[in-house]
């Protein structure tokens, strides 16, 4: 599954800036630990490239001989991201590791200290509703519904699964309007094909391949409309 996040971002200087200050800041393959930037494309309205990060340990190693050496491990994590001007969704990370705070440590460090970035809590359900009306008919065949209220004292979480659109039998058995949706897995027909995409809480999309620039404008102004 390709991934792609976004989020809101402040940066603090203009994004030739930010791309000449990112591009000074080189991975150092002498170093045992050591992280860098590669950009991949620089301009006035947009920074593209990535993030690379090398963390090496020692790993200590006993054979049934009785002998013990150590080893040298290295763990690399890549963050492709894309910076585009304005002031909301203007952050894009494409396959975010699980941790990126390296990364904006890094963006940080570059700016002064003038970055700021703040994480989405999306209303999913009306971010298919705008998806509708950019692409037309949109089936969810699947939802991750969370903080149901069964009792005073007790919450739930339910998933509905189906081959049909799953919305209504949702909204039926929740009978609440503070249903929190975690995930909602959608069918639809973008650039004359059939695909299938998962709309996440958090602001990020999954699909099974690569996004067409097309179709993840598409995502991207369904969800601007969303927040």
């Amino acid at each position: 599954m390709k991934k792609y996040k976004w989020a809101n971002a402040t940066f603090g200087v203009a994004l030739t800036t930010l791309g000449d200050r990112l591009r000074k800041v080189e991975l150092d393959l002498s170093e045992d630990d050591t992280e860098g930037f590669r950009i991949e494309e620089r301009s006035a309205t947009r920074i593209r490239g990535v993030f690379i990060e090398r963390e090496t340990s020692l790993e200590h190693i006993s054979l049934p001989t009785g002998h013990e050496y150590e080893e040298k491990r290295s763990r690399i994590t890549v963050t492709e991201f894309l910076v585009t001007d304005g002031s909301s969704l203007n952050l894009l990370l494409m396959n975010p590791p699980r941790r990126t705070l390296p990364f904006f440590n890094a963006v940080s460090l570059a700016t002064n200290y003038r970055f700021s970035v703040e994480m989405l809590d999306v209303d999913v359900l009306k971010w298919v509703q705008f998806l509708e009306r950019q692409v037309g008919d949109v089936s969810v065949t699947y939802l991750d519904c969370n903080s149901i209220q069964l009792s005073p004292e007790v919450t739930g979480r339910f998933a509905f699964r189906g081959t049909r659109d799953v919305r209504q039998e949702a909204k039926r058995t929740t009978k609440t309007s503070d249903v929190a949706v975690e995930c909602a897995r959608c069918e639809l027909t973008a650039g004359g094909y059939r695909t299938t995409i998962e709309l996440l809480r958090s602001g990020a999309v999954k699909l099974a391949s690569p996004a067409s620039e097309e179709l993840l404008a598409v995502i991207h102004g369904s969800l601007a409309r969303a927040c």
